[in-house]
């Protein structure tokens, strides 16, 4: 995130999809009608079908609304206050995505800019699979688990359309959970004028939006 050889709209569009844990095609659909930054809250009910270049229904069908991770409110306030300055509408896109596969690379060549060269994150071979953009929302579901979030609202935020699926999650955040770090820590401003976007939107971050805490303080997992 603070690595200024990442363009900056490659370092937001991975802030989004990491801290609202959404699918690919439901960022792509993502408008600002669906964001209220006045009460933190997201709106996620559609996706974007690229082949028939049209918007539809969530992969299972579940239209959801829950609350913004605070740090995220803040990026998004930022990015609200330029796209209002450029007159932007309602029904405009908020971020702006190609194929899943162009952005997955697009996510491995980020990294290495940033020199983040583990090689367990580009092998791929008959036992390991690289990086995928998709593994973005994943981090997020795991770090809710890691947090200790109840497993219902962990399912209904993410979308699931079964327990099972969040259980997945769920074990793999208890056995990552020992010395696991900070989960949805503060992100830098991502240029710009911080102090006056943080000012104008004051009121984002409300007292029932305090970040809660999992208990364990290291460094969270990569890739975000």
């Amino acid at each position: 995130m603070r690595c200024e050889d990442v363009p900056l709209a490659g370092r937001r569009l991975v802030a989004v999809a990491v801290y609202t844990f959404a699918r690919a095609a439901e960022l792509r659909a993502l408008r600002w009608e669906d964001i209220d930054l006045e009460h933190g809250t997201i709106h996620v009910h559609r996706s974007h079908d690229r082949h028939a270049n049209q918007d539809k229904s969530t992969k299972t069908r579940i239209a959801r609304r829950f609350a913004l991770e605070p740090m995220i409110v803040l990026v998004l306030a930022h990015m609200k206050t330029e796209a209002d300055a450029s007159g932007c509408k309602p029904t405009d896109a908020v971020l702006s995505m190609r194929s899943e596969r162009t952005m997955s690379r697009a996510l491995k060549r980020w990294l290495h800019r940033a020199k983040i060269d583990r090689p367990e994150l580009f092998a791929d071979d008959a036992t390991r699979q690289a990086l995928r953009f998709h593994d973005l929302r994943a981090t997020g579901i795991t770090w809710m688990a890691v947090r200790g979030d109840p497993g219902e609202q962990i399912k209904r935020r993410a979308g699931h359309t079964d327990y099972a699926t969040t259980e997945r999650y769920i074990r793999e955040a208890e056995v990552l959970r020992e010395g696991f770090g900070e989960v949805f820590p503060a992100l830098p401003a991502l240029s710009g004028d911080w102090a006056t976007v943080r000012a104008k939107h004051q009121k984002v971050c409300p007292k029932y939006m305090k970040l809660k805490r999992g208990g364990r303080d290291s460094n969270p997992r990569p890739p975000a």
